[in-house]
């Protein structure tokens, strides 16, 4: 049986690869896309009932029997927030939002199997987030290396592929209907490291 430490390490790389779930509030259930913002918190567009609900669960995977379930206390953005980068953020990876209002999903709890995760520990900054948009830009140079290593590692064909977010455990890769993600198979520590991880991805650099 997995330790408690493998299980916390499993379900922060399970957050930081999903991008939608269930939320269930009030014994309501809304499908909702999410991101994540560079303090590790989720960020989605909801629904004013789900800003007052007493109770907010989000499952991942969205489908199937959820692997991840996860308690939320919903804090709504601030007006700067409303007009910054995290919404921009959402909407290039899920395109226009539902619903106008913005809220933070901090993670009260989690439980994953038969372990009680603290959700604290769940909410991982982004080291990387600084210099996110410059390894984006390096990456996106090359559209079929991305091609590559999507045939490589995912096994599917991807039309006009667009790396849109990068944290140490991976990219993601925004398709024409979804986004994709690439493990990367190390610790990604600086934004050199991110970058050449990449490219080694490559099969033609194999």
């Amino acid at each position: 049986m997995a330790s408690e430490a493998a299980q916390l390490e499993y379900a922060q790389h399970f957050i930081r690869s999903h991008y939608k779930g269930e939320l269930n509030f009030d014994d309501h259930i809304e499908r909702l896309g999410y991101v994540m913002s560079p303090d590790g918190r989720l960020v989605a567009p909801v629904m004013v009932a789900m800003l007052r609900g007493l109770q907010t669960v989000l499952s991942i995977p969205d489908e199937g029997e959820p692997e991840l379930t996860m308690l939320l206390t919903l804090e709504e953005l601030s007006e700067a927030d409303q007009r910054g980068p995290l919404p921009d953020r959402w909407r290039i990876y899920h395109g226009d939002p539902p619903d106008v209002n913005w809220a933070f999903l901090n993670i009260d709890m989690a439980r994953l199997g038969e372990y009680v995760l603290d959700g604290d520990a769940l909410t991982l900054p982004n080291p990387l987030s600084d210099q996110e948009a410059s390894i984006l830009r390096s990456i996106n140079k090359s559209p079929e290396v991305i091609q590559r290593v999507c045939h490589a590692m995912l096994t599917v064909d991807i039309d006009a592929p667009v790396a849109v977010g990068v944290d140490p455990s991976g990219f993601d890769i925004r398709g024409t209907f979804e986004v994709f993600r690439i493990p990367a198979g190390e610790t990604l520590t600086s934004p050199e490291s991110a970058i050449a991880r990449f490219t080694t991805l490559d099969p033609e650099n194999g």
